[in-house]
């Protein structure tokens, strides 16, 4: 039974009090989800820029520009897994909810 129906059946009257979230659980996970993809993929380009950095830093050591190499690597991985991972919960949460992942405003 839902409490809110409840508590107005029998005359109450229900509000959140100030501050307190105002949104149904599935739009806040939705939110959650697509923050944290957003800043995965945030993180991901800030070290693909900091491989590019040590590329130009390395000045031909091998093993620095293996490290390197390295970096941008795992920043690529990182970022098609976090793009992916967020195409499959917008794609799980529209059909079971029937609506699309709320968009982040920046």
């Amino acid at each position: 039974m839902n409490i809110k129906r409840l508590v107005q059946s029998i005359g109450g009257n229900v509000t959140p009090p100030d501050g307190f979230i105002k949104e149904d659980p599935n739009s806040l996970v939705a939110r959650l989800f697509s923050l944290a993809i957003t800043l995965v993929v945030v993180s991901a380009v800030g070290y693909v820029i900091y491989s590019g950095y040590k590329f130009v830093i390395a000045q031909g050591d091998p093993g620095k520009i293996k490290e390197a190499q390295n970096t941008l690597t795992y920043a690529i991985i990182g970022m098609v897994v976090a793009i992916v991972a967020g195409l499959l919960t917008g794609f799980i949460y529209k059909a079971v909810t029937g609506q699309s992942l709320p968009a982040i405003p920046f």
